[in-house]
């Protein structure tokens, strides 16, 4: 499971991050990027890696491992998140996400 949460406390969850920067749009990630945070369900952090500015077309990114991982990192997305929006068909509450982020810990 892969987590995204904005500046405004709006948690976003995928699959994988590959299917997130699918769905994300690069100008949202020009120059540092301070809205958003990234990581897994293990705590890894990611930051996003423009391959292809935004065009009229659309842009290309992905998200790239960084730093140490931080097995607490996933809860604190969910904790001080207002919103969900979900991308996962089984996750579609705060309590669905709390319960996979425990198996993942197992």
């Amino acid at each position: 499971m892969f987590l995204v949460v904005d500046q405004d406390g709006n948690l976003s969850v995928y699959p994988t991050a590959q299917t997130a920067a699918e769905y994300m749009e690069t100008n949202d990630f020009n120059g540092v990027d301070e809205e958003h945070e990234m990581c897994d369900d293990n705590g890894q952090r990611y930051i996003a890696d423009i391959i292809e500015p935004e065009r009229v077309g659309g842009g290309t990114l992905r998200f790239v491992p960084a730093g140490d991982r931080d097995p607490a990192l996933p809860a604190s997305f969910v904790e001080r998140s207002r919103d969900l929006s979900s991308h996962i068909p089984w996750v579609k509450t705060m309590d669905d996400i709390r319960r996979e982020l425990w198996r993942a810990k197992a």
